[in-house]
C-alpha cells in the first residue's frame, strides 16, 4: 500500500468536509423534491430520517463513510508508526515482525507495547468504539449491510448514531455516527503518534 500524502490531521479534515457536503447535497435534492430549492432555511431542518427514504442509495453512501474511515486507520496507523520509529533509530520491520496477527488496531497495541510509552494511556472506550466500528464495516463489507454473528449488541450500543433496523438487523447509520466515528480516528491517531515518539525508559 502507498503511503499517504496528506498528513492525517489534514486528511480526517478532508473527511469531515466531505461528510458535511453530501449531507448538504442530498438535503438540497431532497429541498427540490419539496418545493423551493433555494429555501437554505428549509435545508436545514429537514432531519436526517426524513430525507433517508427519499433515495435507497443514501444509506449505501453512508455505509461507503464508514468503510472509508476504517481504511482511513488501516492506512495512516502504520505510517505514523514507521515514522516515529525510524527517527528513534529502531529497525521498523524488525520492530514489527512479531506482531503481524489480528487486525490493525491489535497489530498496533502490540508494536507500542514493545516499542511506545506506556506512560501514554489511550482511552479504553475509544479503543473499543474503534473494534467495534471496524467489525460493523466488516459487516458492511462481508455481510452485505447485516450484522454477521460476530457483531454483539455490545458493539453496537458503543457506536452513537448506529442502530439496527428490520428482520434482517440491517445497519441503519447516520451522518452524525460517520462524523464520530473521524474524531474517534483523529483522537487514537493522536494518541499513537505520541505514544510511538518515545519509551517510558528514554
Amino acid at each position: 500500500m502507498n503511503e499517504p500524502q496528506l498528513s492525517y490531521k489534514d486528511a480526517c479534515c478532508v473527511f469531515h468536509l466531505v461528510i458535511d457536503e453530501l449531507e448538504h447535497t442530498i438535503k438540497q435534492c431532497i429541498a427540490k423534491l419539496e418545493g423551493d430549492p433555494n429555501d437554505r432555511q428549509k435545508q436545514a431542518e429537514i432531519p436526517f430520517e426524513d430525507f433517508v427514504p427519499v433515495s435507497p442509495i443514501v444509506p449505501h453512501i453512508i455505509w461507503m463513510l464508514v468503510t472509508h474511515s476504517v481504511t482511513l486507520l488501516e492506512l495512516y496507523l502504520p505510517t505514523i508508526i514507521d515514522e516515529n520509529l525510524t527517527k528513534r533509530g529502531i529497525d521498523v520491520h524488525n520492530a514489527s515482525s512479531s506482531c503481524n496477527s489480528g487486525d490493525v488496531l491489535q497489530r498496533t497495541k502490540c508494536i507500542l507495547d514493545q516499542h511506545g510509552n506506556r506512560e501514554i494511556k489511550c482511552d479504553n472506550q475509544l479503543h473499543e468504539r474503534l473494534k467495534a466500528l471496524i467489525r460493523v464495516r466488516n459487516d458492511i463489507v462481508h455481510n452485505l449491510g447485516t450484522r454477521s454473528k460476530k457483531t454483539k449488541d455490545g458493539h453496537i450500543e458503543t457506536l452513537p448514531g448506529i442502530m439496527l433496523k428490520g428482520a434482517a438487523s440491517t445497519f441503519d447509520i447516520s451522518f452524525y455516527a460517520v462524523r464520530y466515528a473521524i474524531r474517534d480516528v483523529e483522537d487514537y491517531f493522536v494518541y499513537v503518534d505520541k505514544a510511538s515518539q518515545s519509551s517510558e525508559n528514554s
